[in-house]
């Protein structure tokens, strides 16, 4: 009976974490009650297994002693930080719950057949939005919340999809858009290829009249980076499409956003961090220091993922921040190289760009850890990349339902 329970349990995992993904560009607060329902289930689930005996309870994972590593140095340092009770909240809120969206896809997503379900909920959903993207773009008004277009940086009419704000928006397509242009040439399902590259087509729209530099810059240098690894050849190849994409399709606004020079008032912005980073080098002003202490600008976030950790957690977080996606980078570029399988490889490099995406982007926004929808996301693609490479693409999983 309890071999049915955990079976069961597994696939309403599953189903918890595919909803998840479908519902994060429209229902950020669903996204968070899913996957926190997932991670109860999962607890059950591993309770279960130790009663049983089940070894080894946990997975094994490139990325485990880093998570640990990472969770430990940021909790080190709100403590040290004069602030504990505010950023414990943060913490708990953000940080571990990051953390805990790392174990449940670690401990869940283990064949073929799971991963082709979460990325069938990550198709599923982008076309929801690409649909809704192009009736804005020829309507001015959104499909879900009614809202128009609104004016983008600089004057510019920006799409801003189901999420309200373009600047939302270009964070979703970094995090989605390149896994599901490499999705167009995986080799096993032609029906699977057809809906990805009708999805890619919608999305590229929207890159394009998102008006987000950030956006243009990390989703072509991603996919050239990682394509590069496959062959130079492809590397150039698609960089040339870019060109000429840019050349044929970018309407005049998008060439005065490129060339207009203005910074957005990052500058102003990342001055501001480096004096919070001054005065407690160590251990961090304590976690959301950057929207109480900023005095310059009336921002809440630093618009650099990576200004914004060592505010808040100082060289102690930072390192262990960076400890994490170093070895992740390492791995996962070691794993492209090493894989023969076409459709393993595609899918890791497809994983592997929308994680370099982001980490690209993250220089000039902080998508990575703030919000619910994108962030989440984020974290998903950065687990699935993380056990991609353990799993037999050319076996059929041997999860039966198990008789009582």
């Amino acid at each position: 009976m309890d071999k049915k329970i955990i079976f069961w349990l597994d696939r309403i995992i599953l189903v918890l974490i595919g909803a998840g993904i479908f519902f994060a560009p429209f229902k950020v607060h669903w996204v968070k009650i899913l996957l926190i329902s997932g991670m109860v289930c999962l607890v059950v689930k591993k309770a279960i297994g130790f009663k049983l005996g089940v070894k080894p309870l946990f997975k094994s994972n490139f990325l485990n002693k880093p998570m640990l590593v990472f969770l430990l140095s940021v909790f080190a340092a709100i403590v040290f930080s004069g602030d504990f009770h505010y950023s414990q909240k943060i913490f708990f809120s953000k940080t571990f719950f990051y953390a805990g969206i790392f174990f449940l896809i670690k401990e869940t997503i283990d064949s073929r057949e799971k991963i082709r379900i979460i990325f069938s909920a990550i198709i599923l959903s982008a076309f929801a939005v690409g649909i809704d993207s192009v009736i804005q773009f020829f309507t001015g008004v959104d499909l879900f919340s009614y809202l128009k277009s609104n004016p983008g940086t600089g004057g510019l009419i920006a799409l801003t999809g189901p999420f309200g704000y373009h600047n939302s928006f270009s964070g979703y397509l970094e995090i989605v858009l390149p896994l599901i242009i490499f999705l167009c040439f995986v080799p096993t399902d032609k029906i699977f290829r057809v809906i990805s590259f009708f999805v890619a087509l919608m999305l590229l729209l929207c890159w394009i009249y998102v008006f987000q530099r950030t956006t243009w810059l990390s989703v072509t240098l991603s996919i050239f980076m990682i394509s590069f690894l496959f062959k130079r050849k492809i590397a150039l190849l698609f960089f040339g499409a870019v060109l000429i994409t840019t050349a044929l399709f970018f309407p005049a606004p998008a060439w005065q956003r490129i060339f207009k020079g203005e910074d957005s008032n990052r500058f102003t912005m990342w001055k501001s961090g480096i004096q919070l980073v001054v005065k407690k080098p160590v251990f961090g002003n304590g976690l959301g220091a950057y929207s109480r202490y900023n005095t310059q600008t009336r921002d809440l976030h630093a618009h650099n993922t990576y200004l914004e950790v060592f505010i808040d957690t100082g060289i102690v977080g930072l390192s262990g921040f960076l400890y994490l996606l170093g070895l992740f980078l390492v791995k996962t570029f070691s794993a492209l190289r090493a894989v023969k399988e076409r459709e393993k490889k595609i899918i890791l490099a497809g994983l592997s760009a929308s994680c370099l995406s982001t980490f690209i982007s993250a220089l000039f926004c902080t998508n990575m850890l703030v919000g619910i929808g994108q962030s989440a996301l984020f974290w998903i693609m950065f687990s699935l990349a993380s056990v991609a490479p353990s799993i037999k693409f050319d076996e059929v999983a041997p999860n039966v339902n198990p008789k009582v």
